[in-house]
């Protein structure tokens, strides 16, 4: 993690190429979220359950070297940052009073992306599905529906990589290849940087079958798998069963 270098509340201009000089970049996001309660979403009528609070991402070319960094707050619109949210994330209302609200920091995070090729790859689905729903209802006017075309689950990515079928948290997946985790959990920025190392990781299958062995070989089935057939499959053929 060391060539990733952190940075804070900033948005990082990148060069962007002509879009046929272009191959494959990917960005990879983090979003922190503070809640939307009953009496909010009766009052105002919106159906969001959830609010962004914080944008993080990182730019990765097709070497998975890092072309840029994007931080910025958020200020919602309905939610509330709750004594909770603060003590997992440290954000607090005040942090937010004088931060752009939704429409305008989605305007400035699709600049920075540009119109090269990308894809976008996040920690498990539940980004992809907050951005959507919150696009759709704060930014009914943009045409940004193309952002989440081809979105990736690393997650998921790294679970089917390793042969393993629940859902492992951003720590634990650097634990598995030895890493620490760098910089403090639940914020955006952080998040991001770390995920990217996981996505750069992966993109290299040889390295990460070298990296993940041991965990491979102790999630692999046994090749003798204990069912009741083969435990006891003579003994219930007595009596007419079969497996």
């Amino acid at each position: 993690m060391s060539n990733l270098e952190i940075s804070v509340d900033v948005i990082v201009d990148v060069y962007h190429k002509p879009k046929e000089e272009c191959l494959m970049r990917s960005i990879i996001v983090d979003f922190e979220f503070c809640t939307v309660n009953k009496k909010q979403r009766n009052i105002t009528g919106t159906k969001l359950y959830h609010e962004i609070i914080e944008f993080g991402a990182v730019m990765l070319d097709e070497d998975m070297n890092v072309l840029g960094r994007f931080q910025k707050f958020v200020k919602p619109q309905y939610g509330k940052v709750s004594a909770d949210i603060t003590r997992l994330t440290g954000i607090t209302s005040m942090t937010l009073e004088n931060e752009m609200k939704f429409s305008d920091v989605m305007e400035a995070f699709v600049k920075w992306i540009g119109y090269e090729k990308f894809q976008i790859c996040s920690w498990s689905m539940s980004d992809f599905k907050q951005l959507s729903v919150e696009v759709a209802e704060k930014c009914p006017e943009n045409d940004y529906e193309y952002i989440f075309d081809g979105w990736r689950d690393t997650q998921r990515e790294f679970g089917d990589g390793i042969g393993y079928e629940g859902s492992l948290s951003l720590k634990n997946a650097m634990s598995a290849i030895d890493e620490s985790f760098e910089g403090k959990a639940h914020d955006a920025l952080v998040d991001a940087e770390n995920t990217a190392l996981l996505v750069s990781l992966l993109a290299d299958k040889k390295q990460f079958d070298k990296r993940t062995k041991t965990l491979q070989e102790l999630l692999k089935p046994s090749e003798e798998v204990n069912t009741l057939g083969n435990m006891f499959g003579e003994l219930f053929a007595q009596f007419g069963y079969s497996f």
